[in-house]
């Protein structure tokens, strides 16, 4: 059998979207993988846009005798709802529910925030003072 993750993401500086449909399988006992294909977003994050991603990729490489696939992902609810639309079954990513927890614990700590904003002020000074930068170096 096969299985496939698909991943979304924007780019920091252009704010452009993106996603990868990669393909899981076994042959010969050892796991394989494959990324079949990366695009941009040119649409939009829409669950609509990225099912049409998902059924195109599916038809391009000839996968529909594994239909419904097993399609793992982030958690997000246009993701889920375009796999779920797209006739696949959706698996939410447990390291990804793992992270936001994470994440959102972390956020609301103000020791955390504390000590983050004093390490950003420490990694600042040493970007901005040319002999101490050289000594990261």
């Amino acid at each position: 059998g096969v299985m496939a993750t698909l991943d979304g993401w924007t780019t920091r500086i252009e704010n452009d979207p993106f996603v990868s449909f990669t393909l899981h399988y076994v042959k010969n006992y050892e796991m394989k993988k494959r990324v079949l294909k990366m695009s941009d977003l040119c649409q939009s994050h829409k669950s609509d846009d990225i099912k049409d991603f998902i059924q195109t990729t599916i038809e391009e490489f000839g996968l529909q005798k594994y239909c419904p696939m097993v399609i793992l992902t982030d958690n997000a609810v246009n993701v889920k709802k375009a796999v779920e639309d797209s006739g696949n079954i959706f698996v939410g990513c447990p390291c990804h529910r793992i992270q936001n927890a994470i994440k959102k614990t972390l956020s609301e700590s103000r020791i955390f925030k504390f000590l983050v904003d004093k390490c950003n002020r420490i990694s600042n000074s040493f970007k901005r003072n040319g002999e101490w930068n050289k000594l990261l170096k």
